[in-house]
C-alpha cells in the first residue's frame, strides 16, 4: 500500500472509480497476511484508517533508481536545457499535477522571489502534461495565477521524457516540492541523487524522507516558501551545502535493500502459512 490518500483527502474519493478503489484496498489489506508500508507516516495511515493490526505492516523504502546521478556533461546539460526553453536559472518541479502537489503555492512562492530579485532569466519549470489541467477537480488549472502573479512568460509547463530527468535534475538551481499529501516522495529524492538542491514540504512522509538533506518548509505559508527559494537561489554556499547533504542522504535509499527486505517478508509469510 503506497498510500491511502483517497481515505484521507475527500477530493480523491468523490468518484464512482475512487468509491471502488477504496474498498478493493480495504477488503484487500484486511485479508493480507502482510502489508508492505513505504515510510512510516504510510504505515500510521494504514493503522488508523484501515485498521490493520501493527504487527502486520512492515516498512521498506522505496528508493531512486539507477539511472538518476549527477550529470556533468555541460554539452549534455545545455542540451537538456534548449530542449525544454529553461535559461542557465530556473526551479525544478517534478512529481504531478494533481491537486495535493499544492502547485499553486508553488506559483505564488516563486512568484514573490522572481519578483524580488527582478531577474528576468529566473523560470519555474513544472513537469507535466498541461492538457489535463482543468480537466476535473482533481487537476486544478493553475495558470491564470501566472498571468496575475505577473510571471506568465516564467512559468513553464511541458511532458518531460524520462530519459531526459536526470540531466534536468542536475541543471536546475533549485528543485522545490511544495506537496501537502505523500505516501513517501520519490521525486525529491531523484533530484538528490543528481545534486540539485531541495526545498521541500514538511508535511506528511516528507520530512522522513527528505531529513536534514534539505530545506523543509510550510508548503501553505507562501512567506516561508519564498524565504526558502531566495536562499537558495542567491546562496551558492548553501546550494553547494545542500548539494552535498542530499548525495550523501539518498545513498540510505536502494532498491537492492528494498529487494532483500521485499523477499525476506515473502519468506516468511511463506513459512508462517505452511506452517
Amino acid at each position: 500500500v503506497h498510500d491511502v490518500v483517497n481515505l484521507r483527502l475527500p477530493a480523491y474519493r468523490a468518484s464512482t472509480p475512487a468509491h471502488a478503489y477504496a474498498r478493493l484496498v480495504r477488503r484487500t489489506v484486511r485479508g493480507a497476511a502482510a502489508v508492505i508500508a513505504v515510510s512510516q507516516h504510510a504505515k500510521q495511515e494504514i493503522l488508523e484508517l484501515l485498521a490493520v493490526p501493527e504487527e502486520r505492516i512492515h516498512v521498506i523504502a522505496e528508493a531512486p533508481a539507477a539511472r538518476y546521478r549527477r550529470v556533468t556533461d555541460p554539452v549534455r546539460l545545455r542540451a537538456v536545457r534548449e530542449k525544454y526553453g529553461l535559461g542557465p536559472r530556473f526551479v525544478l518541479n517534478v512529481g504531478g499535477m494533481d491537486l495535493r502537489k499544492n502547485l499553486a503555492g508553488l506559483i505564488g512562492g516563486f512568484a514573490a522571489v522572481y519578483h524580488e530579485l527582478n531577474d528576468r532569466e529566473l523560470k519555474l519549470f513544472i513537469a507535466g502534461e498541461p492538457d489535463r489541467l482543468g480537466t476535473s477537480p482533481i487537476y486544478p488549472d493553475w495558470r491564470p495565477l501566472t498571468a496575475t502573479f505577473g510571471i506568465g512568460d516564467q512559468v513553464v509547463c511541458m511532458p518531460v521524457a524520462e530519459d531526459d530527468l536526470p540531466a534536468l535534475y542536475s541543471a536546475a538551481t533549485c528543485f522545490a516540492f511544495t506537496s501537502l499529501y505523500e505516501g513517501f516522495g520519490l521525486t525529491p529524492l531523484e533530484a538528490m541523487a543528481c545534486g540539485a538542491p531541495v526545498v521541500c514540504s514538511k508535511r506528511t512522509s516528507l520530512p522522513e524522507v527528505v531529513g536534514r538533506a534539505g530545506l523543509l518548509i510550510d508548503p501553505e505559508d507562501p512567506d516561508q516558501l519564498g524565504e526558502a527559494l531566495l536562499r537558495v537561489l542567491t546562496d551558492r554556499e548553501r546550494r553547494e551545502d545542500l548539494s552535498a547533504r542530499g548525495l550523501a542522504h539518498v545513498k540510505h535509499f536502494s532498491w537492492d535493500k528494498a529487494a532483500v527486505e521485499t523477499a525476506a517478508l515473502y519468506a516468511e509469510v511463506s513459512g508462517n502459512r505452511n506452517d
